[in-house]
This record gives structure tokens, C-alpha cells and sequence, in this order.
């Protein structure tokens, strides 16, 4: 349960990535402060009352589904009591949107695999539109901690000129292959237990559901 918490943590943070002032001024202690009280410190919900947040998103697909529609994010939703509405941008078109709505001043709760550089992350950070998220890492993410301390190049990476985090890596295990694949082939187990094999095995190096 801690373990989960830890991943569906990186949800919720997320959303306390953007600062949400208009005006320019760097507002980020304020947000971090006023949003961190929303958390439980255990168990499910992570929140303490239902809230909506509004990611930016890329995406490879052009008519892929939404990502609310998918299983994992479905029941993230019910276990959490976060609701995320997925802005989907195709990658083709990826930067010139970002751009266009970070320098509208009308920010998204969050930036979600919409691939901000390095530089955008210092640079954002320093302007006060993206927030600080070492002291959130530190009280909510003990797992997520501990592998930066486990792993001091992986915190060098995430940590900006200014010293601070401003956001989160794809973290996995080596031993999860789909992670390493596009587009994973997935097979009904049902429809696996009907074929008839001429007795032959039942392939295995597949994910099945």
C-alpha cells in the first residue's frame, strides 16, 4: 500500500508543478503551501476532498483514446478521488502548443509527458511558473526519496542550477519489459484458454489480461 502510494503520489504532484498566478509574480511558495493540505497523509483517498485537475499532455496516436478512459487511470480516479482531464497534443505539434500555452499565462495543473528540456524546466522554474517540489518529494514520496538517495546521479539529473526539483523522471525497473516496448501486444487469457495449440505450450513472453 505505502509502495502504491508513492506512484500515485507523482499524480497528484504533478499537479502542483504549474504555479497558477497570471500576473507574472512568483507565487509558488503560497501554492505550495495552501494545495500541500489537501493530502492525506495515509491510505486512500489522497485527498482529502474530490478535487479536478487538467493535465497537458503529448500524444503519439492522433485518434488514440482518451487517457480518463483508460483502466489504470479509471481506477486511479476511484482509488484517489483525482479526476484528470487529459489536454492531448499531438507530438508533431507538441513544442509550438506548449509554448503558445505558457505564454498565454493560462496555465494547466500540469505538464505530463509533454517533454520540457532541461532548460525549460530551469528556466520555467526560475520565472516562478513551475514550483519547487523537494520538500513535496521529501513528505509525501518516501519511496520515490529513498531512490534518489540511493541513486545520486538520478537526483543530479532532476536537480536544476537553482537546487531545486521541478519535476519527476520515468522511473522503472528493468525487469517490467512492457516499459521498454511502444506499442506491447496484449492477449485475452479467455481467448488463449479456446485456441486449440496442437499441443503445442501456450506462448508466455506476452503480456495477457
Amino acid at each position: 500500500m505505502k509502495k502504491l502510494k508513492t506512484v500515485l503520489f507523482s499524480v497528484l504532484a504533478l499537479a502542483f508543478i504549474v504555479g497558477c498566478s497570471d500576473s507574472g509574480e512568483d507565487t509558488s511558495g503560497t501554492e505550495e503551501s495552501s494545495n500541500v493540505g489537501l493530502v492525506n497523509e495515509s491510505g486512500f483517498p489522497i485527498v482529502k476532498e474530490p478535487i479536478e485537475l487538467t493535465f497537458f499532455t503529448g500524444k503519439s496516436e492522433p485518434n488514440s483514446n482518451n487517457f480518463e478512459e483508460t483502466y489504470v487511470w479509471s481506477t486511479y480516479e476511484d482509488m484517489t478521488d483525482i479526476k484528470v482531464n487529459f489536454q492531448l497534443n499531438a507530438f508533431d505539434s507538441l513544442s509550438e502548443r506548449r509554448n503558445l500555452v505558457i505564454t498565454s499565462g493560462d496555465y494547466p495543473d500540469a505538464f505530463y509527458s509533454s517533454r520540457l528540456s532541461s532548460s525549460d524546466l530551469a528556466t520555467y522554474g526560475e520565472q516562478g511558473i513551475l514550483i519547487p517540489l523537494d520538500d513535496m518529494i521529501e513528505e509525501y514520496a518516501p519511496n520515490f526519496h529513498a531512490a534518489l538517495e540511493k541513486h545520486p546521479d538520478m537526483r543530479k539529473g532532476l536537480t536544476m542550477p537553482d537546487g531545486h526539483i521541478y519535476s519527476f523522471p520515468s522511473y522503472y525497473t528493468p525487469d517490467f519489459l512492457p516499459m521498454l516496448i511502444g506499442v506491447p501486444l496484449w492477449i485475452n487469457d479467455e481467448w488463449l484458454e479456446e485456441v486449440a495449440w496442437n499441443g503445442q505450450q501456450q506462448p508466455t513472453n506476452f503480456m495477457s489480461f
